[in-house]
């Protein structure tokens, strides 16, 4: 087709015009529920201010109908079938009209072309097909010039679109998502809005001394260089027109100590009697400004007999006491700015060689603490150093042991290393012997071997490493006990502890036990009193401490320790006493607050009852305290008495034995019962 502006053909999309006349809304692939293939149809929308002829317009290459107008805000229904459209849509009140128009349910570019051919408005829904098909959907333009799936099934054909007022929010993030404080960082921050970027949002970043704003470019993303002051978290929010802001922070991480930061004593060596200096010294370090440091060595080897910190750490605090021991601390502290670099000089040690030709000691840094002029701890790895006793001599060797300690009876892994002067001992033999292991291994290239450990009793297995040529190494490998709570029994009572012997006064024991593992078994020892001498206890363990109970009675008569034995399922077993008092007679004091006066009609000592049994540990037995017991003695026509757990300190059971024929008075400081057993007197 030819005009005087030039050569085009239909969905050529030639000179764009002004969008007056819009696709607003696609029905593509309806089910069904909305009359299927035959119920296809789109929306024009004018979005001009004045009214539009659309005739010999062209839509999806199908021309549409002459006399056409759309005013102002109208909309306008090309039906693929009016009828059906009509059928599904019987409150649409817009413009209508047939053009067998076929659009495919897997996208396509869809234009709109005016009456010269020119593209008026296209829409490739390619790559929004998925939105709308066949779930009942439409697609509708949003606020943004954006497309969405309906939110109502069947679309709003003549309405406005129902996603015309629904606010798209926005999405941010930050690559990397942490920045270190005072170390410039490029920072990428990626816009996007239902998984499609954004370009000219505003990215604003403020917090941790970070005041910094870019927009994005048509990728969406905008890098912005960060340098913060201070540790903590930059806010980060994204906002651009109509759309819902977005946040996110980056995380600001205080400046650490340089990779590779350390502490290090130097090696030393002397003549036997001579001596030589050591230095201990940091390396990439920030602000070093106060150090502790414990230095171990052998003391059959070298002595530090003195230390001189550097003069930059201004106070000095060293302890050179327990030197002879093999150790000395050193502590120094700088109240202005800290030392920052490598060498940094910290302490000068002077140490006398003690022992004999060719020996070594390790000189071993522990670091007990680093802070930096505001106190702030300071991360640094110690690096240990070696002194040697100058001359000729047979090479000592040493060896470690990973882990120190295992337990007995159950079998571990250890690593023992054999070294000589700080390097690996190929071909050692290492022997261990002690807590029933006798077991022994050859170290390896690297100077190790590992040996499977099972010790069966606690204590020190002795280690010892040997190889031709070198003085022999020891060590220990401590064996501890297993730890699980161990099985005990809590105090078991009889309730109640007196009673008849006539066989029909009952009494119940309750016994409590606690163990780590499950009880097997509760039993009471009743042969005394004619009964089982495995009488089971009822109960039922519950988290680590349980209860048992039994009743039984007797026709035995006297006192009696019953023995409880309480087994756990390994056959771990716990022992327990409690006393029964039985007889043929029984009777009960009712004491009274204050002073009572007591007469005994029952010989208690007549039936085998422990004759040292005082009428005093009775009542105190009854949990109440006891201050007076007082009797009247015929023949010395006196009142005779103890006292008992006064401030003037008798013992509690210092009391006198119960006589036949006399009476008592005793003060008590609570109402409170005690039950006797005998026979008359």
């Amino acid at each position: 087709m030819t005009t005087d502006e030039g050569t085009f053909t239909v969905g050529d999309p030639g000179p764009v015009t002004t969008a007056d006349i819009l696709i607003n809304e696609v029905m593509y692939a309806p089910t069904t529920a909305w009359g299927g293939q035959y119920n296809e149809w789109i929306e024009l929308y004018n979005n001009d201010t004045a009214e539009v002829n659309i005739t010999d317009w062209v839509i999806d290459g199908k021309a549409i109908a002459s006399g056409m107008t759309m005013q102002p805000g109208d909309c306008l229904i090309i039906a693929k079938n009016d009828t059906k459209f009509t059928e599904y849509y019987p409150n649409a009140t817009c413009a209508l009209i047939k053009v067998a128009i076929s659009l495919k349910n897997d996208g396509e570019l869809l234009c709109l072309n005016n009456s010269l051919g020119y593209v008026a408005d296209s829409l490739n829904f390619t790559e929004y097909v998925s939105m709308a098909d066949k779930n009942n959907k439409t697609l509708e333009m949003n606020a943004t010039g954006g497309w969405e799936a309906s939110l109502v099934d069947g679309g709003t054909p003549c309405d406005e679109n129902s996603v015309m007022n629904v606010v798209s929010v926005l999405t941010v993030t930050a690559d990397p998502a942490s920045v270190t404080e005072n170390i410039t960082t490029d920072v990428t921050f990626t816009v996007t809005c239902d998984g499609s970027a954004v370009g000219g949002a505003l990215v604003t970043l403020l917090g941790c001394g970070v005041d910094a704003n870019s927009s994005t470019n048509e990728n969406g993303t905008a890098t912005i260089s960060v340098t913060a002051t201070e540790a903590g978290t930059i806010n980060v929010t994204a906002t651009m027109g109509d759309y819902g802001d977005a946040a996110t922070t980056i995380t600001v991480t205080a400046d650490s100590q340089p990779s590779g930061s350390a502490i290090t004593i130097s090696n030393g060596s002397a003549d036997a009697g001579a001596t030589s200096t050591v230095t201990i010294t940091a390396d990439g370090v920030t602000d070093l400004a106060n150090f502790d440091i414990t230095v171990t060595y052998d003391p059959a080897v070298a002595i530090v007999t003195d230390a001189a910190n550097d003069a930059a750490f201004v106070t000095a605090v060293n302890n050179l006491e327990t030197a002879a021991n093999g150790t000395v601390r050193l502590a120094s502290f700088n109240f202005g700015d800290g030392q920052t670099g490598d060498g940094v000089l910290l302490s000068t040690l002077t140490l006398e060689a003690v022992g004999t030709a060719g020996q070594t000691s390790a000189l071993t840094l522990t670091i007990n603490g680093l802070l930096d002029s505001t106190e702030a701890v300071i991360d640094v790895t110690p690096v240990d150093g070696v002194f040697t006793v100058n001359g000729s001599g047979t090479a000592s060797l040493a060896v470690t042991v990973d882990p120190t300690s295992v337990t007995e009876n159950i079998t571990t892994d250890v690593t023992f290393t054999v070294t000589c002067d700080g390097s690996a001992v190929d071909g050692a033999l290492v022997t261990l012997l002690g807590c029933g292991v006798d077991v022994n291994g050859t170290t390896g290239a690297d100077g190790a071997v590992i040996l499977s450990v099972t010790a069966t009793d606690i204590g020190t297995i002795d280690v010892t490493a040997t190889k031709d040529a070198c003085d022999d190494a020891t060590t220990g490998l401590d064996v501890v006990s297993d730890e699980s709570t161990p099985l005990t029994i809590l105090p078991a009572t009889l309730s109640p502890n007196v009673v008849l012997s006539d066989g029909s006064e009952s009494t119940t024991l309750t016994v409590q036990a606690s163990s780590s593992i499950a009880i097997a078994s509760v039993t009471v020892n009743l042969s005394a009193i004619g009964g089982s001498d495995e009488q089971a206890l009822d109960g039922t363990q519950m988290e680590g401490t349980g209860t048992w109970n039994t009743t039984f009675n007797t026709t035995s008569e006297g006192t009696f320790d019953l023995t409880v034995t309480v087994t756990d399922r390994d056959g771990n077993s716990a022992t327990s006493d409690v006393t029964l008092t039985a007889g043929p007679y029984k009777y009960t004091l009712s004491l009274k607050t204050g002073w009572n006066m007591v007469s005994l009609p029952y010989d208690i000592a007549a039936v085998g009852i422990d004759t040292t049994q005082k009428l005093g540990d009775m009542i105190t037995d009854a949990g109440v305290s006891c201050y007076y017991v007082a009797w009247f003695n015929p023949t010395s026509q006196m009142m005779e008495s103890d006292l008992i757990s006064p401030p003037e300190g008798m013992l509690q059971d210092t009391t006198y034995p119960i006589v036949g024929g006399q009476a008592y008075f005793v003060f008590v400081k609570a109402d409170t019962e005690v039950a006797v057993v005998g026979t008359l007197w």
